[in-house]
């Protein structure tokens, strides 16, 4: 799997990054970035623990049919 943790490659990420760059030319408040902050975090947690999810469903499969 990719590096999620790259925030180049994600959406939120880029608008993470969009809103900082506003907010240093002064175009944006700070609270704004911040909730942008706070979604990515939101939307990485929610990311990771589909992925943990996913793995340990995979780990299970594999474990009751004798397939690793």
């Amino acid at each position: 799997m990719g590096n999620h943790r790259d925030t180049t490659k994600h959406p939120t990420g880029a608008c993470l990054r969009l809103n900082t760059l506003h907010c240093e030319a002064g175009e944006a408040t700070v609270r704004e970035v911040v909730d942008v902050g706070n979604a990515f975090t939101l939307v990485r947690n929610a990311y990771d623990h589909g992925e943990m999810r996913f793995r340990v469903a995979l780990a299970n499969l594999q474990t009751l049919t004798g397939t690793f």
